[in-house]
């Protein structure tokens, strides 16, 4: 389907559904699965970032050739939720972590293409810098996030 507003340049919110307040995020209203869980900060935190890699990764392919490096941006930056999510079905604790420990990883990864696509200004204006910036924001809060699952399911006695 071709955009209606083809020409027109959009607002960043609009283009990139970043930039909303706490609550507006699709974690906060969308509806759960019937059998999924319930106000799960991760899987709620990891699934609005994903769809803000999507979007900011369609984004930057609009104004740049980069596609191999946004291409790994936007595979390690899905990839926290989906191994957040498979972590919500492991079979035992050591599976659990392991998949967290994936998650905590690709949260790194994620961060690390997010500076490089600073550092070599792959877009070079306050829309970019922005999206750029609460990006990195939001997958630094997943970082301390997972990183606090991990510890403290690695002493929990199960």
């Amino acid at each position: 389907m071709e955009n209606q507003n083809q020409g027109q340049e959009p607002d960043q919110g609009q283009e990139l559904g970043l930039g909303q307040k706490r609550g507006q995020g699709l974690g906060q209203n969308h509806e759960q699965a019937k059998d999924g869980p319930k106000d799960n900060p991760v899987v709620d935190k990891s699934l609005d970032f994903a769809v803000k890699v999507v979007k900011f990764s369609r984004w930057l392919k609009q104004r740049s050739n980069d596609f191999e490096i946004i291409n790994q941006f936007l595979r390690s930056g899905t990839s926290i939720g989906a191994n957040v999510a498979e972590a919500q079905g492991a079979q035992s604790k050591a599976d659990f972590i392991a998949k967290m420990q994936i998650a905590l990883k690709e949260t790194h990864e994620t961060i690390y293409w997010l500076n490089v696509f600073v550092k070599a200004k792959l877009a070079s204006d306050e829309k970019f810098e922005n999206a750029a910036k609460e990006l990195s924001d939001i997958a630094s809060e997943l970082k301390a996030l997972l990183s606090s699952i991990l510890k403290t399911s690695k002493t929990k006695r199960i």
